[in-house]
């Protein structure tokens, strides 16, 4: 396994980590969506006193969410990393899975750039289903508490090793985190925008799939094509998979936005409230700290995602009570850069 912090961090300050613990507090105390209103940053602070919400809690066990979609360009790969990282952030210990061949997710740590290479021969998903490496050398520490099972086009095999070495096709990556399941509270899986026996694994296999869609005509029909196969699958092996539209890279100028956000709205979307806008400065919102105060548009996009995080944690109901000197004394974590 390569060396923990691989990448280089920086530190968010202190008055960002309580908004989004404020924000969440607020969320979980209130029972409701983030998105449902304006905050009071005093009201919130009070709640966080009164309830003693802290993130940053012991999980039994991992929860599995995995980003899908059948259409490409649609962020998965950068939303998955943004989101792990917040959380990450946070201090949950979470495992970040890039089932994509095209190995996208992989490519937004820039690893090659840090010293460590990535060819043929380097442990990837389908080397640990097929048993030809452990979950320990495929592993790559990114920083303390973030950790990352890397892709190469090697992956392209996937569906032939699940033919070959599972009777079930469901049964893959349910097998793989079973025992990883204590080490981690949070499992990301990035995954291809096609219908394949992975992605079934996959499916089968996750607590909440996020289907992030944009105001286009191709994202509708990849967001109804993949919930009906959400659903075949379903009624095939016999399970219960939750799934929610996410709005991403959202442009409310846009004229076909305000229809989608209604279209959305419907009840077997299960969207989330919040909506993540685009913006150039989409991946940096988390590199340059000084961002926030030189930009109100990353400054509104980091409080996207910190609304994001508050809907999918308090999705999951993630929380414990602790008492508000805890909560004060919190030290943050440093962050991976995109």
């Amino acid at each position: 396994m390569p060396q923990t912090n691989l990448l280089k961090s920086k530190a968010i300050s202190k008055s960002e980590l309580n908004g989004m613990l404020n924000q969440i507090a607020l969320a979980r105390s209130l029972g409701k969506s983030v998105g449902e209103g304006p905050f009071n940053w005093q009201k919130t602070r009070e709640l966080v006193e009164e309830s003693g919400v802290l993130m940053g809690s012991k999980i039994a066990a991992a929860k599995i969410v995995s980003l899908m979609m059948c259409k490409g360009g649609v962020g998965k790969s950068t939303l998955t990393h943004l989101l792990a990282q917040r959380i990450s952030q946070m201090g949950f210990r979470v495992l970040l899975i890039d089932a994509d061949p095209q190995g996208n997710l992989t490519a937004t740590f820039e690893l090659e750039n840090k010293g460590f290479e990535m060819n043929e021969s380097t442990p990837v998903l389908m080397d640990l289903l097929s048993r030809r490496a452990t979950f320990e050398e495929a592993r790559i520490s990114l920083c303390d508490g973030l950790d990352l099972i890397p892709s190469t086009p090697v992956n392209s095999m996937l569906d032939v090793v699940i033919r070959e070495h599972y009777r079930n096709p469901a049964a893959p990556i349910r097998e793989l985190l079973k025992n990883l399941k204590s080490d981690y509270e949070f499992i990301f899986v990035d995954t291809a925008p096609s219908l394949n026996l992975i992605n079934t694994a996959v499916m089968v296999a996750s607590d909440l799939l996020i289907l992030p869609v944009m105001a286009d005509r191709f994202s509708e029909i990849g967001a109804n094509i993949s919930l009906k196969e959400k659903e075949q699958i379903e009624n095939e092996f016999s399970v219960s998979l939750a799934a929610r539209v996410l709005l991403n890279k959202w442009d409310a100028r846009e004229k076909s936005a305000g229809y989608y956000e209604k279209y959305y709205s419907q009840a077997r979307f299960q969207r989330f409230e919040t909506i993540i806008k685009s913006t150039s400065e989409y991946k940096n919102i988390f590199l340059d700290k000084d961002l926030g105060a030189k930009s109100r548009v990353a400054r509104k996009n980091r409080e996207d995602f910190d609304g994001l995080v508050a809907e999918l944690i308090g999705h999951f109901a993630v929380s414990r009570p602790q008492i508000s000197q805890e909560l004060k004394s919190y030290v943050p974590k440093e962050i991976v850069t995109p």
